[in-house]
């Protein structure tokens, strides 16, 4: 059993760090690409702790173990900078990763300093940190889901739901293999676990291979759009039409008429409006719509699409009416006050209650300078 595990860790191991070097040689400019050799850095260390005569010394088990758990928070910032075209991670996630790295980081280093650890100890240094790790683990299922309906970019729906189910399938079988072990010796006393925890070894070992194996092998098959998969997030303005690498005649006058539905029929009003929608409005195919907004209008997601136009036309009546801000969310087109609010200081950097009050400081500034003095 010690024998297959090493083969199938060393297997692992192996597309993991091939991973590594293809980025480095091919990717090594990009933010997710740096990320992905973290990655395989970080599984790597996870599957050589498996392999017990490299974990016999405490020091070299220490390190190991310091990578290993970083393998989940990586995961998801990976699956965050793919999926979520947004501009920053949120400080309270931020606050939650370096929450499961100290507190994890400390439970184990109190282990080697031969701390004894009670059921409360090691449940605040260990159980509370993995639970954080798991709920990001089911959050990564959540966005390669949830989120390929509005995905504008054709080569990443294709590898949506299956990287990003496999990503967070590896990630709960790393946190689980943990909680596993952790009641074995814990909460079931049992002196010998070591069969049970080669057999999850094991497991975690193939799923690796296979998780790894994959990614190689969708990366190689994207060719030259493996680069935008991989490339940082722009930010578009409505307004913005930026030509295509390989512009087509029948583009333009889509452009036209999403531009007329947009501008002049002001068809983002409309609550719950969907990309299947606009596409019926224009009639026209759901992936040509897709092409047109993403290669000639430069956004990436129909989300991204549809608030520009809402908090465009919010920002105008905000500056140039005494229209309640509630009012003006449902009139946009958004289903509640929250959603408006959160749209609206993700596009801005300021709330609209804010915004309104510094538009009316710069109204009464610019009056003022207007006004002739005798």
């Amino acid at each position: 059993m010690i024998t297959l595990n090493s083969f199938i860790a060393s297997l692992a191991i192996s597309q993991a760090m091939f991973l590594a070097v293809f980025m480095l040689l091919h990717f090594r400019s990009s933010t997710t690409g740096k990320l992905l050799v973290l990655f395989s850095v970080c599984l790597s260390a996870y599957l050589l702790t498996t392999i017990p005569p490299i974990i016999s010394n405490p020091y070299v088990s220490f390190i190991l173990f310091r990578f290993a758990v970083s393998t989940p928070a990586v995961l998801w910032i990976i699956a965050n900078r793919l999926f979520d075209d947004r501009r920053d991670i949120p400080a309270l996630t931020i606050a939650l990763i370096a929450f499961y790295l100290i507190a994890n980081g400390t439970g184990a280093l109190l282990y080697y300093r031969g701390f004894d650890f009670t059921r409360i100890s090691f449940f605040f240094t260990f159980v509370v940190s993995h639970a954080v790790m798991l709920g990001f683990a089911i959050h990564v299922v959540y966005l390669g889901i949830t989120g390929k309906s509005d995905d504008l970019i054709e080569s990443r729906r294709k590898v949506r739901i299956p990287l990003v189910i496999a990503m967070g399938i590896l990630n709960a079988v790393i946190i689980g293999t943990a909680f596993v072990n952790y009641a074995i010796n814990i909460v079931l006393e049992i002196n010998d676990p070591s069969e049970v925890n080669l057999f999850s070894s094991i497991l975690l070992s193939t799923l690796a291979f296979i998780v790894c194996l994959t990614l190689n092998i969708r990366i190689f098959s994207l060719h030259t759009d493996a680069a935008i998969l991989l490339a940082s997030p722009r930010r578009a303005k409505p307004n913005a039409s930026p030509e295509s690498e390989n512009p087509s005649h029948a583009e333009p006058e889509l452009v036209q008429k999403i531009r007329k539905a947009m501008h002049e029929e002001k068809l983002y009003q409309e609550m719950g409006l969907t990309l299947g929608r606009l596409a019926e409005h224009l009639s026209v195919q759901d992936y040509r719509l897709r092409e047109a907004i993403n290669k000639k209008m430069a956004f990436r997601n129909f989300n991204q699409f549809l608030n520009s136009f809402r908090i465009a036309e919010a920002s105008r009546l905000l500056k140039s009416s005494r229209i309640p801000i509630a009012t003006i969310a449902l009139d946009v087109g958004y289903a509640s006050l929250s959603s408006f609010n959160k749209a609206f200081k993700e596009h801005h950097g300021v709330p609209p209650r804010d915004f309104r009050v510094s538009g009316k400081l710069e109204g009464a500034a610019e009056k003022i300078l207007k006004t002739p003095h005798h």
